[in-house]
């Protein structure tokens, strides 16, 4: 790439989407560039630039994490509504009586999945609910520090 005000070859990087030479950075016309840019930049919306890491794609790894983690926490939810949705049908009341059992195994949780477990049934984990917590968890932390520094620049 060439210099964007004197078209030489030696160049560096200035401001966000500049480049300029040495000898015309810190110039009035590369400071007129740089407002310029930085005024389109703001009528633009925030775009997710994709920063790679010794070959990791930071958006796309971003993406999969929110997508996956998403999945894996909603598959929990369906597994956890479908098994006591049994038990509670079986036994009556609600299935909000067992929403501490969606991320927990203590106490009745773990009576009604030790029994279903010696009755041959595969009971509910919250150990999934957690992966996909913490999974989207991690999703969410990378966009919002992608987010960040491309407010930054």
């Amino acid at each position: 790439m060439k210099c964007e005000i004197c078209q030489s070859d030696t160049r560096i990087n200035y401001g966000v989407a500049n480049v300029v030479c040495s000898s015309c950075a810190g110039t009035d016309k590369a400071n007129e560039l740089i407002n310029r840019s930085n005024m389109k930049a703001a009528k633009k919306p925030m775009q997710n630039h994709s920063i790679p890491i010794q070959g990791i794609d930071i958006a796309k790894l971003t993406q999969m994490l929110l997508w996956g983690g998403g999945a894996i926490t909603f598959c929990a939810f369906l597994w956890w509504a479908n098994f006591y949705g049994q038990v509670v049908k079986e036994f009556g009341g609600q299935l909000s009586e067992a929403a501490t059992c969606l991320y927990s195994s203590s106490g009745t949780c773990a009576l009604v999945s030790g029994l279903a477990q010696m009755g041959g049934g595969t009971p509910y984990d919250p150990v999934v609910f957690w992966v996909g917590i913490v999974v989207l968890g991690l999703g969410i932390l990378l966009f919002l520090s992608a987010t960040t520094k491309n407010r930054a620049n």
